[in-house]
């Protein structure tokens, strides 16, 4: 198998808006949500099919075990993980307790920066 190209199908992005934002850090229920107020603060590939297990892990390695090139605030309610998986995206957004799957625009993508 040739390495010169890594194909890369299953990327995540995390998307924050901004803490000045009214509903930061409020569950979807409670919110005016607009996908507008996000941007893309952090790409990353996972292994294996999205469940709620990718998800807490997830979860636990942006709060916890921070990756060397994470710069974003921990992972907080009101945050947004999009999974790319082959072209198959699916959104979710971080809730006080586990994630509500949204819709989310497609159109808003985030290259990692080397």
């Amino acid at each position: 198998v040739g390495s010169e190209m890594c194909i890369r199908d299953r990327i995540y992005t995390i998307f924050q808006c901004s803490v000045t934002i009214p509903y930061c850090f409020m569950p979807y229920d409670e919110t005016e949500f607009s996908p507008a107020d996000y941007i893309p603060v952090y790409e990353g590939e996972i292994s294996g099919d999205v469940n709620s297990r990718t998800l807490e892990a997830l979860y636990e390695a942006l709060n916890i075990h921070h990756p060397n090139d994470y710069h974003a605030r921990s992972l907080s309610v009101s945050d947004i993980i999009v999974f790319d998986i082959a072209g198959n995206r699916k959104a979710y957004y971080v809730e006080p307790i586990g994630f509500k799957k949204i819709d989310f625009p497609t159109a808003i993508s985030f290259q990692k920066r080397h």
